[in-house]
């Protein structure tokens, strides 16, 4: 029986990068405390995800920020999407999780 391993374990065996291993801190990349503010009110006034109705989770960057203050913060560059949406979004347009 093999060992139990960790994702980033895992992900390095396989050649896949784990994007955990370079990117800073969530904080350091701006979610922090003020986002996390920011996005509770915009959940509550844009509730339902703007692909689906569902309800939404996610306050989405429209156009990925990549570190831009001014545009992370400009909220005509949100929407609010599901996981699910979400999930899909970064993948197709935004060429996967970390990529930013």
């Amino acid at each position: 029986m093999q060992a139990a391993r960790t994702l980033s374990q895992v992900k390095r065996q396989y050649g896949a990068v784990d994007t955990r291993d370079f990117r800073p801190s969530a904080a350091k990349r701006g979610y922090g405390s003020k986002w996390q503010k920011a996005r509770a009110e915009y959940l509550r006034a844009n509730s339902l995800c703007v692909e689906c109705g569902e309800p939404a989770t996610v306050v989405d960057h429209i156009v990925p920020h990549k570190g831009d203050m001014k545009k992370f913060w400009d909220r005509s560059n949100w929407q609010s999407l599901c996981d699910y949406d979400h999930n899909v979004k970064t993948v197709k347009h935004d060429k996967g999780f970390g990529n930013e």
